[in-house]
């Protein structure tokens, strides 16, 4: 958009204008206030929406910390917890020690919800546990449907995600269903 000078000239300007004062929208999702442009309409794209796949009475939820230890883990859990409840989801459970609590038979999930997790964002670590590496990615899938589990969020770094898209590509292969969210 800059000429050779470092300027923008008028024909982007009238592009740029367009695209400052258009208003994109995704999946229903709009800013609550009318007259904010589109940059502050990109804050609001993520939140609830008016379509959910999975009805709430029968989604069981899982959520595992992966990885290392970094802040704010215990923030983020208790943000979905939050979110996941506000959905009208009542299942939701805590994986133990990341990928690696699939892996333990004799492990209890930990079931959570808005009254366990209400201060833990005031406390450093993750009250999950943290662990690096974890079973193969089949003994996983197995371990989640065993369970129940056809929601999964993981929270982790690039190794934790390359793990969720291996779930994923696991569970598409066997044409079942489950919802995969990772957060970084």
């Amino acid at each position: 958009m800059r000429n050779g000078n470092g300027y923008i000239n008028n024909n982007d300007r009238v592009i740029l204008k367009t695209l400052y004062y258009s208003s994109p929208r995704s999946v229903d999702a709009e800013c609550i206030d009318p007259d904010c442009t589109w940059i502050e309409q990109w804050v609001h794209r993520a939140g609830p929406r008016v379509k959910i796949y999975f009805k709430p009475e029968e989604v069981k939820a899982a959520i595992a910390t992966c990885g290392g230890l970094c802040p704010g883990l215990n923030d983020v859990i208790r943000h979905i917890l939050i979110t996941l409840e506000i959905y009208g989801v009542r299942k939701i459970v805590g994986v133990p020690f990341g990928y690696g609590g699939f892996s333990d038979t004799e492990l209890t999930e930990m079931l959570l919800s808005r009254k366990v997790a209400q201060n833990i964002h005031l406390s450093g670590g993750s009250l999950l546990g943290v662990s690096s590496g974890g079973p193969e990615i089949s003994e996983i899938v197995d371990s989640l449907e065993e369970r129940g589990i056809n929601m999964l969020c993981v929270l982790g770094g690039n190794g934790t995600h390359a793990g969720a898209n291996a779930i994923h590509n696991e569970y598409h292969k066997r044409r079942l269903k489950v919802a995969m969210v990772g957060m970084l």
